[in-house]
């Protein structure tokens, strides 16, 4: 799921439907179905096709399980806290503290098998645009979201991403006096 994900954001996909549109791509397909065997034993890469019931027939996720997947990280509670036109950083659901787990695990190992005497970190706060009812306008006059996005130059992968509703939800959230912990809690 995560790599289809990605592979849609690097190929500038505007929306899920646009998962189709990579999926009819049998170059591409062929691609990752390699990826996903490469370093996989056949034991392995048997055992994985014997786990689902019908053969699988896409390389990426449909739009349909690609939304219910990422709805899992959806907090409705959180959701009762929002105020109407104002910037929002909801607290973290379940599924994102986990995937910070994981990310945390992933530049533990980055800095062991890298070790570096210093961390730089590059925040940057990139505006996306979107269509979506509820995202408030930006300096730029257009709906837009703003993630929050926090890179360590010297080894390459995000310290974490932020997400917001709102422009200024992000400089509030650098400016904040604990920065959320985000940015020092994995350097």
């Amino acid at each position: 799921m995560v790599s289809g994900l990605v592979l849609l954001n690097l190929a500038g996909g505007e929306g899920l439907d646009d998962l189709d549109r990579l999926e009819a791509d049998s170059g591409l397909c062929r691609l990752v179905r390699v990826a996903e065997a490469h370093g996989r034993s056949r034991r392995e890469r048997r055992a994985e096709a014997r786990r689902w019931r019908r053969q699988r027939s896409r390389a990426l996720p449909s739009p349909d399980a690609a939304g219910r997947w990422l709805a899992g990280f959806h907090d409705a509670g959180e959701e009762a806290r929002r105020q109407a036109g104002r910037a929002f950083i909801p607290a973290a659901s379940r599924g994102v503290a986990g995937l910070r787990r994981v990310n945390g695990e992933l530049l533990r190992t980055a800095r062991a098998l890298h070790p570096v005497a210093q961390a730089t970190l590059d925040m940057d706060a990139t505006l996306i645009e979107t269509q979506k009812r509820e995202a408030l306008y930006c300096y730029k006059h257009f709906k837009a979201y703003q993630p929050l996005n926090t890179w360590w130059a010297e080894q390459g992968p995000s310290v974490t991403a932020l997400e917001t509703s709102g422009p200024r939800a992000s400089q509030q959230s650098s400016a904040s006096s604990d920065g959320h912990g985000h940015q020092r809690r994995y350097s």
